[in-house]
């Protein structure tokens, strides 16, 4: 990513993955031994739980920028340094009775707009901030643009980005990520030199097209397979089997 050859690697993007997965194996584990530590707690885990979490996303945010300077590529790549941005929606998810509220709430109307309004600001340079800032305040726009969709879910702008097609590419938008990189890195390796407008541009149609397809045709098909549904042993044994090679 900070190398000013795009073409070193199509699958360079794929950190973000190994993050995800990391964090998935973890991250269980605590919330299951945290909630067997606190259910019998005076207090108990509905309270403890999310204050462990936030202070465990806090923790990562303050790391990260804390070695920014001295560490660019951990605090950018590093799984401690971004586990932040995942506890944050594991911390939304534990508080359902805040979104309950802020439905009731004129607070609850003004989240959503403000949200997206920083995550496309923060989409564009017009804000001269460093990577891991830019992550954080990222994470914080899209906090509240979710717990405001959530609150106030018959609103203008929920209705707005609950139509079909944007709820499409949201369906395909793990794939869109997997494939927006090499039409980058191929566009490079042809020697084309588009501005960066253009390059987007084409970028999101090539990369949502091939999203939509593999989609489609490989990813919907496997998940609703009946057959490989007859043989769910198999199936898992063979994915962890893989993930561990």
């Amino acid at each position: 990513y900070f190398s000013e050859d795009v073409a070193e690697s199509p699958v360079i993007h794929f950190w973000s993955l190994a993050v995800e997965e990391q964090f998935y194996l973890v991250w269980p584990l605590l919330l299951g031994g945290l909630w067997r530590v606190t259910r019998r707690r005076p207090v108990g885990h509905r309270r403890v739980l999310p204050i462990v979490v936030a202070c465990g996303a806090i923790a990562s945010l303050a790391w990260a920028l804390a070695i920014r300077g001295d560490q660019p590529s951990r605090a950018y790549f590093g799984t401690e340094a971004r586990a932040y941005q995942l506890l944050l929606g594991a911390l939304l998810a534990l508080l359902p009775t805040l979104v309950a509220r802020l439905r009731r709430s004129a607070v609850g109307r003004v989240l959503a707009p403000l949200g997206l309004a920083g995550v496309v600001l923060l989409a564009t340079s017009a804000l001269d901030i460093g990577p891991v800032a830019r992550g954080a305040a990222v994470a914080a726009a899209a906090g509240l643009l979710l717990i405001g969709l959530e609150g106030t879910a018959t609103s203008r702008m929920g209705r707005a980005l609950a139509i079909e097609p944007l709820v499409y590419l949201g369906r395909i938008s793990y794939a869109t990520y997997l494939w927006h990189w090499l039409v980058i890195v191929v566009a490079g390796e042809l020697g084309l030199t588009p501005s960066p407008w253009a390059l987007a541009g084409i970028t999101f149609l090539i990369a949502t097209g091939l999203a939509a397809l593999s989609y489609e045709l490989l990813e919907h098909p496997i998940r609703q397979s009946p057959s490989l549904g007859r043989h769910r042993r198999v199936v898992i044994g063979v994915g962890l089997a893989t993930s561990v090679v």
